[in-house]
C-alpha cells in the first residue's frame, strides 16, 4: 500500500469520525434549557454546556481509544515475538520490525536515561559520612512545591 493511499484512507475514516462526534455531540448540545430571560445569560450559560458536551464526549472517547492504541501496541510486540523478533528496539536507534505489501513498521526508542532517587541518594550520602544535618539541610533546600494533577470530571446532572 502507498503511503498516500493510507494517509487517504485514514484521512476519511477521520472525516467519519469527526462526524458522528459531531452528530452526538449536537445531540447532547439540543438538550439545552435556558433558565433566565437574559438573552447574556443564557448565551453564556449555553457555552458552558456546550462545553461541557464536548467533555461528556471526548472524555469517553479518548480513554477508550488510548485503551486500543495499548492493546494494538501490546498485541504487535506478542505477533513479533512469536516471529521470533525482538520487539524492543535499540536505545537510540529507529529499527524496521516488520514489512509487507502494505505496511512498513518500526520503532523509535530514545536513548536510555538516568533516573535519581533522593531517598537513595540521602542513603548514599550518609553511607559516605555526610552528616544527617546537612543531608537534611540540603534536602529541604532543593525542595519545591509541584502543583497536583487536574481532572476534569463529567456526568450526568439526575
Amino acid at each position: 500500500m502507498r503511503s498516500t493511499e493510507l494517509a487517504m484512507q485514514l484521512s476519511e475514516m477521520t472525516l467519519k469520525l469527526d462526524e458522528i462526534v459531531r452528530t452526538y455531540i449536537s445531540q447532547l448540545e439540543s438538550q439545552f434549557t435556558p433558565t433566565t430571560d437574559s438573552n447574556k445569560d443564557n448565551e453564556i450559560d449555553f457555552q458552558i454546556h456546550r462545553a461541557m458536551c464536548a467533555l461528556a464526549v471526548f472524555s469517553h472517547l479518548g480513554p477508550n481509544f488510548a485503551t486500543n492504541f495499548k492493546l494494538a501496541k501490546e498485541v504487535m510486540d506478542e505477533s513479533l515475538r512469536q516471529a521470533s523478533i525482538d520487539p524492543d528496539g535499540k536505545p537510540g536507534q529507529t529499527v524496521t520490525l516488520a514489512t509487507n505489501g502494505a505496511f512498513h513498521f518500526s520503532k523509535k526508542r530514545n536513548n536510555n536515561g538516568v533516573a535519581l532517587a533522593a531517598k537513595d541518594l540521602m542513603t548514599e550520602l550518609r553511607l559516605l559520612g555526610v552528616e544527617k544535618e546537612v543531608i537534611e539541610k540540603a534536602k529541604k533546600s532543593a525542595e519545591k512545591v509541584r502543583a497536583g494533577n487536574t481532572y476534569y470530571q463529567i456526568g450526568a446532572a439526575e
